[in-house]
């Protein structure tokens, strides 16, 4: 099988992390540049808040997904640990 090949509906893990490491910083530049170059006063501190809630509405949404799954199984086989205790410890940070 060659490397960076697509089999079965799936990408392989390490093309899986570039493409998100890459979406990732160029997500965060392009927020950081909007919001320094083109917007001003209060307004910046609005756009960054509401930034800051989508990020974590999505990011505490992100395991119902999973959630769902442990459900219809009746199985915590597909709730990732890594998963839930990052979450726990963002939670009680």
């Amino acid at each position: 099988m060659e490397e960076g090949k697509v089999v079965g509906g799936m990408i392989p893990k390490a093309k899986m992390a570039e493409v998100v490491g890459i979406l990732n910083i160029r997500c965060f530049g392009a927020i950081v540049l909007i919001t320094l170059l083109a917007i001003h006063g209060s307004v910046r501190l609005l756009v960054v808040g509401f930034v800051c809630v989508a990020l974590t509405v999505g990011m505490y949404a992100s395991p119902m997904a999973a959630m769902s799954m442990v459900i219809r199984t009746k199985s915590v086989e597909y709730m990732p640990i890594s998963l839930s205790f990052f979450l726990f410890l963002n939670g009680g940070v």
